[in-house]
């Protein structure tokens, strides 16, 4: 299934419930566990198009390559971090439907600002609407807990992916503008930030 015919969820019973129960547990049949090499290799083999040609924009080398450098710190720039930093960080996991590989996520803090990070994910191409529409709700959950730790949350976005930038708007990030030459390929992004205010409390 492609994702770039789907805007983001709209709020459903379902959708709602994992919204407001934090820590509850995952829907049946989803599990969450520390990532692996050759979890990267398989989530890098199945993204979008465009997902993996933002990252290869933004990195200047394979998508598997990237991802394996975002697991393993200190991590590649724009986001790297100082090794002090890394030790705090939680490790990249792996979120698996039925046992399937389909979520890569990680968050690295930003080298020189203080409280300031950048999450991330990749994720396979092949998932059900209904999987990703819950997986959508699920990164909610997951930035809400990351942005208790990090008073910012940036990330950046190829301007060609559009879904991309929509799922970041779905989660509250505003945009900040576009830098025209932006990454190892030199293509226009665009900003975007989060601030801790957007958490509900």
């Amino acid at each position: 299934m492609s994702k770039d015919r789907l805007g983001p969820p709209t709020r459903s019973s379902h959708a709602f419930e994992l919204e407001v129960q934090r820590g509850a547990s995952l829907p049946a049949g989803y599990a969450v566990r520390r990532a692996t090499a050759a979890d990267a290799g398989h989530v890098a083999k199945l993204m979008r198009p465009a997902d993996r040609e933002e990252m290869e924009a933004l990195e200047g080398c394979p998508a598997f390559d990237v991802l394996r450098g975002w697991m393993t710190p200190p991590m590649s720039n724009p986001m790297a971090q100082r090794p002090t930093e890394a030790r705090r960080v939680p490790a990249p996991r792996l979120l698996a439907i039925d046992d399937e590989p389909v979520v890569i996520y990680g968050i690295m803090p930003s080298a020189g600002w203080a409280g300031h990070a950048t999450p991330w994910l990749a994720t396979v191409s092949t998932m059900t609407h209904d999987a990703l529409t819950t997986v959508m709700w699920l990164s909610r959950l997951q930035v809400d807990a990351w942005q208790r730790r990090w008073p910012i949350l940036q990330a950046v976005c190829d301007a060609r992916n559009d879904f991309h930038g929509q799922w970041l708007e779905w989660l509250d990030f505003v945009p900040q503008g576009r830098v025209e030459a932006f990454g190892a390929a030199g293509l226009p992004f665009d900003l975007y930030r989060r601030g801790r205010a957007m958490v509900a409390s």
